[in-house]
């Protein structure tokens, strides 16, 4: 604190602003001069901070609800699977929630691209038979999307990333009343996100494979790594590969 006038903020050698205590000119992480670097309230040092760790280390900005490191990293390519061919025109933002973590309508789902060029969703896809015809063969398309590094997607990655998270976004008890919304399975998780207020912070939420390990009851309708996008605003170079992937020979399944 700089003499009696009010108190200034740094960002901290652990990357977090607190207040300086040094005399003008003498902090260490004040720059050059020992004055530079410094804010005059929380706010705009923690928006430096997060500026910050996100050249850096390339990590989102701070979503105040102190995750994990790793829930914290960039959104990288993403596959999604479907016929035709995603239309902005048609997109509806996800609402509701079946009783299972699952919006009741609404939103597009992806996966991210691994090291083989598919994802968990393309694998799940070619077990499970997903978009099944009727002449004898799996088929079924993909697209790859690029994600603008400003996609701000809230990451579960372990059991304690998901109690601070459904903390802040649980879905009231009385929200329906007595409807009945399981529309999947008759049993679900007894907390619920509330995919309605979720969809106003983030652009999307997403859930790594440790994150459905460790959350299994929770997330146990999501089969795989996934993102559940709440819009499309940063969806970035869609490549279209139609007829990506054929299984024939599934009569004797």
């Amino acid at each position: 604190m700089w003499g009696d006038k009010m108190p200034m903020y740094h960002i901290n050698k652990n990357g977090v602003p607190s207040v300086c205590k040094a005399k003008p000119g003498n902090c260490p992480y004040g720059g050059q001069d020992g004055n530079e670097n410094h804010f005059s309230n929380i706010e705009d040092a923690q928006k430096a901070a997060d500026n910050r760790h996100e050249k850096e280390f390339n990590l989102l900005p701070n979503n105040q609800l102190n995750l994990s490191p790793n829930a914290s990293q960039k959104i990288e390519k993403q596959i999604i699977v479907l016929k035709g061919k995603i239309d902005p025109d048609k997109f509806v933002s996800p609402t509701g929630n079946m009783g299972n973590n699952k919006p009741g309508s609404g939103g597009i789902w992806s996966s991210t691209v691994d090291e083989s060029g598919e994802s968990g969703w393309t694998k799940w896809s070619r077990k499970t038979m997903f978009y099944r015809r009727q002449k004898g063969k799996v088929t079924w398309d993909i697209a790859e999307v690029n994600i603008s590094p400003e996609a701000n997607v809230l990451t579960i990655d372990n059991a304690e990333d998901y109690e601070k998270i459904i903390e802040k976004y649980k879905e009231p008890d009385d929200k329906y009343g007595d409807e009945i919304r399981y529309s999947v399975t008759s049993t679900g998780p007894n907390e619920l996100l509330d995919f309605d207020r979720l969809k106003k912070d983030y652009d999307g939420i997403r859930i790594t494979d440790k994150g459905l390990k460790e959350n299994e009851e929770a997330f146990r309708h999501w089969s795989c790594e996934s993102t559940l996008w709440f819009n499309l605003d940063h969806f970035e170079n869609i490549e279209y590969k139609e007829k990506a992937y054929k299984e024939k020979n599934i009569s004797s399944f």
